[in-house]
């Protein structure tokens, strides 16, 4: 028997009170969710599973047409939101759902509507009203694991495409903002279509920025990521796997980057980072 806390399993029987016979399919999804969530507490647990319960529990033809999902498990939750994963229509996602009055996934949307039109991030697959956002699943492995495992050349190619990235977005005015510390936000996956063989993909969008016109608030991917490449915990695990980061000249290259954007000051960083 499950020892939960009174308060969830109030809210289990709640939720399954308006599902019929022919929606039982539901009853151990929403017990797994619960599960879970078992260490909320009753404010947390009543307001997380709010939107959920009112969007994928409800049974009529347009919301099961419209999300086609099937809720796996709570993967995460934030201070003003939660993710999911699941399938929409047959495909991995994952649901963002906010969880806080007055917060909005509005920035998230624009974000990933502009990198995904340069071909970049997780698939967008629909949004809700700015407060849930289903988009693509992104199976892979972290950027800082990836470089302390992978060859040499996969790990070159890494750290140049991340930079490369960041300069497709400073070249659209959108500013991702923790550049500085991306942290879990940088996935590396296979892709055997690709010369590389691999995919990078930055996710979490909720803090990115789009501005209308190119200033030098609106270009600073690239000197954010640059700080993250030269701290001594990367620029180490980075020499560890022979890749040569010439701190002070990297540095420069940036400096003369952010003074100047061009592709030759952008291949002037890539230079940067070379095979001992």
């Amino acid at each position: 028997m499950y020892h939960l806390p009174q308060n969830v399993w109030k809210l289990i029987i709640t939720c399954l009170e308006p599902v019929d016979v022919k929606s039982l399919s539901w009853v151990s999804t929403w017990f797994r969710i619960f599960i879970i969530s078992a260490s909320l507490t009753d404010k947390q647990s009543l307001s997380l599973h709010a939107n959920v319960k009112k969007r994928l529990l409800d049974d009529t033809k347009e919301t099961r047409q419209r999300f086609g999902h099937t809720l796996l498990e709570l993967v995460a939750t934030g201070k003003h939101g939660v993710v999911y994963r699941g399938f929409v229509n047959n495909k991995k996602s994952a649901v963002k759902m906010v969880n806080k009055q007055g917060i909005t996934l509005e920035r998230e949307v624009i974000g990933l509507k502009a990198v995904n039109a340069l071909g970049l991030g997780p698939t967008l697959y629909f949004t809700d009203e700015d407060d849930v956002v289903v988009m693509e699943w992104v199976d892979g492995v972290l950027f800082t694991d990836f470089i302390t495992s992978a060859v040499p050349t996969k790990v070159l190619w890494a750290v140049r495409e991340l930079v490369t990235q960041c300069d497709a977005m400073d070249n659209i005015n959108l500013v991702k903002s923790e550049m500085t510390h991306p942290g879990h936000h940088i996935i590396v996956r296979p892709n055997p279509l690709k010369e590389s063989g691999c995919d990078l993909v930055m996710l979490d969008y909720d803090r990115s920025v789009l501005f209308t016109e190119p200033s030098k608030q609106s270009r600073r991917n690239v000197s954010q990521v640059i700080q993250y490449i030269c701290t001594p915990r990367i620029s180490g695990l980075l020499g560890e796997r022979g890749i040569a980061v010439d701190i002070a000249q990297t540095r420069n290259a940036a400096r003369d980057y952010k003074l100047s954007p061009s592709r030759g000051t952008l291949h002037s960083i890539l230079q940067c980072f070379t095979l001992e």
